[in-house]
């Protein structure tokens, strides 16, 4: 059973590209990862430094849940959430979630669904912009509306969503 510290470092951990690469930065094992996830060890201080730097999350918000999840969410001249957000890959995204929970007959509490559509937002942000980087094509589900998400087909997101449940 993973407890309320292990639902957030499962959420850091979807930050990264990989699983073995969140270990990698944290300075430890898959397996180790693994089990601090499901809370059979406790996660030294210098794991969670190491997990959660190169992304750019809270210590505060991994250790208590505190305030917001990444640091640059702290800042007081960064625009409002609000102000970034982008209704179409929001909207996508809601739909997909939806899709997913229906098919796979979940059901998550709204706090939780909450945490999961946030957290994809960002790494479905994240993913778009590297790809208008990289100059490869950006999929319509990330850019235009009414092309829902489709959780099942990217393992990571599912996986988080069967862990938020």
């Amino acid at each position: 059973m993973i407890d309320e510290l292990g639902s957030r470092i499962s959420l850091v951990v979807g930050l990264y590209k990989t699983k073995t690469q969140a270990a990698r930065s944290a300075g430890t094992t898959l397996e180790m990862l693994n089990r601090y996830i499901r809370g059979e060890h406790k996660l030294p201080l210098e794991k969670a430094t190491g997990l959660c730097e190169p992304v750019g999350v809270s210590m505060n918000w991994l250790a208590w849940g505190i305030g917001p999840m990444l640091l640059n969410d702290c800042t007081p001249a960064a625009p409002s959430a609000l102000d970034r957000m982008d209704e179409a890959l929001l909207a996508n995204l809601v739909e997909g979630v939806d899709v997913f929970l229906a098919a796979e007959d979940l059901q998550l509490p709204p706090r939780h669904k909450a945490r999961v559509t946030v957290l994809f937002y960002r790494l479905l942000e994240r993913r778009r912009a590297r790809l208008q980087t990289e100059g490869s094509d950006v999929p319509p589900e990330l850019r235009i509306a009414g092309h829902p998400v489709d959780i099942s087909a990217d393992p990571d997101l599912s996986d988080i969503v069967r862990l938020a449940e």
